[in-house]
């Protein structure tokens, strides 16, 4: 993921993490810090999952982290994407099919270049 971080970084985007505690639970079902890296330009701000194998878990778990993130900062995120060398579960379709059914772009380290 460090390659992806570094084609982030040369696009011109901001690469951080924040951590916030989870008191109630939302993200994980018990109270735990929440670890969130950001993607930030300009105005805009994007949640990314950086797996080096994406399953259903990291989709549903990226879509929580911004819903999380939008009620303790009180701010819009643009965008929640997952970033994956691969799909790490047998059924690559079902994982796709859900990222996109909860609004997240699922983007290859290749298809960093694309944002913009």
């Amino acid at each position: 993921m460090d390659k992806a971080i570094g084609l982030l970084v040369e696009l011109g985007w901001e690469v951080g993490t924040i951590r916030l505690f989870d008191k109630e639970g939302y993200v994980y079902g018990f109270p735990s810090e929440v670890e969130t890296d950001l993607l930030v330009k300009g105005d805009r701000v994007i949640v990314a999952e950086m797996a080096g194998a994406l399953k259903r878990g990291d989709v549903i778990t990226a879509r929580r982290k911004k819903e999380f993130y939008e009620m303790v900062k009180g701010e819009k995120v643009s965008d929640v994407i997952a970033i994956t060398a691969f799909i790490g579960e047998g059924n690559e379709d079902k994982v796709l099919a859900l990222a996109e059914s909860l609004g997240i772009k699922v983007v290859k380290p290749e298809g960093i270049k694309l944002l913009k």
